[in-house]
């Protein structure tokens, strides 16, 4: 796995980052302005946007915003991809510190209904805090 941070709202790739985002069986659990994001996420400070790569094959995308010595983070595994471990595997990277600035705690918020992505960030040792509403938190702290 190599991460491309993503740099410019006209990164070619986008198109196809676009088409898993509208897939359903992402859809349901990501929602983004296609209008305003890329913008955002290639031109903020302190909001970083990776592409991931197996290969030469663009597999998955990692958003992490960092506040404060907190990670906040969406891990996003291309529909064709799913279930082949991308997600463990882009996990372990970012608790290793190979996909982003250094962090303390990383949180994050899961649909209660997304159940493949509530086990993997359990079994990665991120703890349940809080429900509200169907989003699930959850926390990861550096010990």
């Amino acid at each position: 796995m190599f991460y491309l941070l993503l740099t410019s709202e006209t990164d070619p790739d986008i198109p196809r980052l676009m088409e898993a985002y509208q897939h359903p069986s992402v859809a349901r659990y990501i929602h983004l302005d296609e209008v305003n994001y890329w913008h955002y996420v290639s031109t903020t400070n302190n909001v970083f946007y990776h592409k991931v790569y197996d290969k030469d094959h663009l597999v998955a995308a990692v958003h992490c915003e960092l506040s404060m010595q907190t990670l906040y983070l969406d891990i996003m595994v291309l529909p064709q991809f799913q279930r082949h471990g991308i997600g463990t595997m882009i996990l372990q990277d970012v608790l290793n510190g190979k996909v982003s600035p250094p962090f303390s705690r990383i949180e994050v918020d899961i649909d209660e209904s997304n159940a493949a992505s509530l086990k993997l960030f359990e079994k990665m040792g991120f703890q349940f805090v809080s429900q509200e509403d169907e989003l699930c938190h959850y926390v990861w702290q550096r010990s």
